[in-house]
């Protein structure tokens, strides 16, 4: 295995958690005086980067590089628009042709899997994602912000006459197969541990029964973005037949049915539906040149612990560009936020949280 990058180009801290209100606010009013600097760390970070791309290659030389980073940045804009019919577009032609003016660094590796077809040598390749971002809403392809959505799924599994609700810690090629099929389209799809509390909450009946209530009860624990669920059962005729329900933040429930000649592509149409759905709720055309400014007020922040994940909650939304904490009183902090959209849509956005409640720029942390 090659592991050395090859380069285009050339704080976190940890502070105690206060015993009291009083210290709290000491701390947060010090943390005014120098919001400006540590803001920039209020961001979300995931395991797998957005500008990483993994394709086979056939050797490397110059040529066979070329050929593979040109494939390797489809996989980035795929994933940071969520929208397949960009790779048959001009802009990724054009992108496919100046793939290394993105390219920031790249590698190989030699795969182990040669037995699956997987085998042989890899190059990895590493993109300027802000670069990416601006050539697709030059384009007016709308994007996903900075953090992709997260979908928890509840599935129910009614095949080969074994019923079961899909948890995280299964053996289960589907739900493998699913949640890397989502993490090409940018898409973070994780499943509920099934512990105690949710076997006690969630049952498979409730799924097949488009019954959303339960469902959403268990949900909160999660924080997810959006819920899916449902249940994909064995059919008299021979097909898989899918019903499944999306939950909003704010209790909306939307139900639609598929089906499909087996699991896998059943799963890959629902997937693609659902996909269409948070496209027309997330992916946005951000204004890559303003700079717009609102403030808004959240309560209930009673420790540093809670303070850090309202700011990151309130980093990670659509538009939402910077995050500086303004003024503190009691357990209620005001937040100047810099913005790259509409307040309009912000607004949308913060009343969609389900850890937020509230409206009219007053909410309080739940």
């Amino acid at each position: 295995m090659r592991s050395a990058w090859y380069l285009k180009s050339p704080c976190h801290h940890g502070v105690g958690e206060p015993s009291n209100l009083m210290r709290y606010r000491l701390v947060a009013v010090f943390c005014l005086v120098f919001a400006s600097l540590l803001a920039p760390l209020a961001v979300a970070q995931t395991v797998d980067s957005p500008g990483r791309a993994e394709v086979p290659v056939t050797d490397g030389s110059e040529a066979a590089r070329t050929e593979a980073v040109a494939e390797a940045v489809d996989q980035v804009i795929l994933r940071l628009s969520g929208d397949p019919s960009v790779l048959t577009s001009d802009l990724a032609a054009e992108l496919q042709r100046n793939a290394d003016r993105y390219l920031q660094g790249y590698a190989y590796r030699e795969a182990e899997d040669t037995e699956s077809g997987s085998g042989g040598l890899r190059l990895i390749a590493r993109f300027d994602i802000q670069r990416l971002r601006e050539a697709l809403v030059e384009a007016e392809v709308p994007i996903w912000p900075d953090r992709p959505p997260t979908v928890l799924v509840w599935l129910g599994r009614d095949l080969g006459g074994e019923r079961e609700i899909v948890g995280a810690g299964d053996d289960e090629p589907l739900r493998a197969e699913w949640v890397a099929a989502a993490k090409d389209l940018g898409i973070n799809l994780f499943f509920p541990i099934m512990d105690l509390q949710d076997l006690s909450a969630v049952r498979f009946v409730d799924l097949a029964g488009g019954f959303s209530e339960p469902v959403a009860e268990a949900s909160e624990r999660y924080g997810a973005d959006q819920i899916l669920a449902g249940r994909i059962a064995d059919t008299d005729g021979g097909r898989i037949d899918g019903r499944w329900m999306v939950l909003s933040g704010q209790g909306d429930v939307e139900r639609w049915r598929e089906q499909a000649s087996d699991p896998s592509a059943l799963l890959d149409r629902t997937l693609d539906s659902l996909v269409t759905r948070l496209r027309e709720t997330f992916a946005y055309l951000p204004d890559l040149q303003a700079r717009g400014r609102m403030q808004i007020e959240v309560a209930g922040i009673v420790d540093l612990g809670v303070h850090e994940r309202v700011t990151e909650r309130l980093t990670e939304m659509s538009g939402v560009e910077r995050v500086n904490p303004v003024r503190v009183q009691e357990d209620v902090v005001q937040f100047e936020l810099a913005i790259s959209t509409t307040e309009a849509r912000v607004m949308d956005a913060l009343e969609r949280d389900g850890r937020l409640a509230g409206s009219d720029a007053e909410y309080r942390w739940e």
